[in-house]
């Protein structure tokens, strides 16, 4: 999983030394090894980033400097499983809480919208109204009965559904994952981000606009402990907000199709379902 334990930000000046952050080009760094690793690197590419703009190479700085990273979010907890990291509990950039897993894999099947029907002239003209779109409890059924030996466990989440495959670990990245992926129609950025990210994705917890909150007020990583002071008393009135709220809840007790949950993944359906899942809340 692409899910560094250490973030930094670092600011350069023109000649590449570091100055306050309101007054420079800002980079920012990670690293699984340290606070000061994470630094090294954000210094690196703060130089990157002064030494490009003043070149006036702007569109070879965004391709380098703005693909392939990590996902800028601080790690909240891990869950560990047979001496592995299985899965880590992240904040994204608007707050909620994110379930990143090495091998069980999480779908979003979002509901379509209506189909448009024609217009007035349309009719004129002969234009019939388009098909109904196939129900998607109806083509997750469909899915899970001709792939063999899948097991699901399904979702209600405020606009679609949710599949977590508790049959077997995939592999983020694969081609069997992301042909599994692709059957359920899921979202392009997401099977990019599933690749890229070396993890499967869910929110656990509501996003703040469904409950009547702002985004956080500071983007992470910080460089003042004001910074991290205002950042942690949102989070606090996030926390005592969200708990009236899911996230997310079961169609059923169980897996839909094969019913047995793989060794690997019951640890992290545990960890999901205890914090995602909450009957007869609202979701958000």
């Amino acid at each position: 999983m692409n899910t560094p334990k250490f973030w930094a930000r670092a600011s350069v000046n023109e000649q590449g030394h570091e100055v306050d952050e309101a007054y420079g080009f800002i980079g920012v760094g990670w690293s699984d090894q340290s606070e000061a690793d994470a630094h090294r690197m954000a210094l690196e590419r703060a130089k990157r980033v002064a030494s490009r703009f003043v070149g006036h190479d702007f569109n070879d700085l965004r391709e380098e400097y703005y693909t392939d990273r990590p996902l800028r979010e601080p790690v909240i907890s891990e869950l560990e499983h047979a001496g592995q990291r299985v899965a880590v509990i992240t904040q994204n950039i608007y707050g909620a809480y994110v379930i990143n897993s090495a091998s069980a894999m999480f779908i979003d099947i979002d509901t379509p919208p209506p189909a448009k029907e024609p217009g007035f002239i349309g009719r004129l003209l002969g234009k019939k109204s388009p098909p109904p779109a196939e129900d998607p409890v109806t083509k997750i059924r469909r899915v899970i009965g001709r792939t063999p030996g899948l097991g699901m466990k399904v979702y209600r989440t405020p606009n679609g559904y949710r599949g977590l495959v508790t049959s077997q670990p995939y592999a983020p990245g694969s081609s069997e994952a992301e042909a599994l992926l692709r059957s359920f129609e899921s979202d392009d950025l997401y099977v990019k981000m599933c690749k890229a990210q070396q993890c499967f994705r869910a929110r656990l917890t509501p996003k703040p606009w469904r409950i009547g909150m702002d985004n956080p007020p500071r983007t992470f990583p910080f460089t003042a402990p004001q910074k991290q002071q205002a950042y942690d008393r949102w989070r606090a009135d996030y926390d005592q907000r969200s708990r009236g709220y899911a996230a997310c809840e079961a169609l059923d007790a169980g897996p839909w199709g094969n019913a047995d949950v793989h060794a690997d993944i019951a640890p992290v359906l545990a960890m999901h379902d205890e914090l995602a899942c909450s009957a007869g809340k609202p979701l958000a």
